[in-house]
């Protein structure tokens, strides 16, 4: 049997679903980069995300292996 996805992932999912034509095709481009490039660059990329919504949240992304990592 499926394990079903946390239920942030259906939190994500609800708010995608609320968004304009325009804002979920940029979530859509942005996702597309972020799945392409490496461990290094999400670490980057995390940490923009964050700087731009001003939370200074610290940062962790996982790596391809399955591995945590703090950026």
């Amino acid at each position: 049997m499926k394990t079903p996805p946390p239920l942030t992932v259906y939190r994500v999912l609800l708010e995608f679903a609320e968004l304009n034509k325009l804002n979920q095709q940029i979530f859509i481009e942005l996702m597309n980069d972020f799945l392409m490039i490496s461990p290094q660059k999400r670490r980057e990329f995390v940490e923009q995300w964050h700087a731009m919504l001003g939370d200074g949240t610290a940062v962790e992304v996982e790596t391809e292996g399955g591995h945590s990592t703090e950026g």
